[in-house]
């Protein structure tokens, strides 16, 4: 993991299943108002898990997101709804909400340093 989150980048991180496969991948940065903008890719059951691909969807559906396209929660397409579904996160971390504006976890202010 990343030591400092850089002012003029993305912050990624992962969360792990209980086999610790990086199965969901988040791109998050601060949008200045106290929230943040939050892009996420989430690894289907029939994929293999890969953090470098996980983390160019994530940061691609947040470059989009910042561009006015719509980008869909992974959390309800078919393939990979089942994965966060039966998953927890040890932060309270259960259900990305994506967009932009969105309000930072506990956890995303610590990294972004938000007070």
């Amino acid at each position: 993991m990343k030591s400092k989150a850089k002012a003029d980048q993305p912050y990624t991180y992962y969360l792990r299943d209980k086999n610790h496969l990086p199965v969901v991948t988040v791109a998050v940065e601060p949008d200045g108002n106290g929230g943040v903008n939050r892009g996420v890719a989430v690894c289907s059951h029939s994929d293999q898990p890969c953090r470098r691909v996980g983390r160019k969807i994530a940061l691609t559906r947040l470059q989009s997101l910042k561009a006015g396209k719509q980008v869909h929660s992974p959390t309800v397409t078919h393939h990979a709804g089942g994965r966060l579904g039966n998953y927890r996160h040890p932060l309270g971390w259960s259900s990305p909400e994506v967009g932009l504006h969105v309000p930072p976890t506990d956890f995303e202010r610590k990294l972004l340093r938000i007070p």
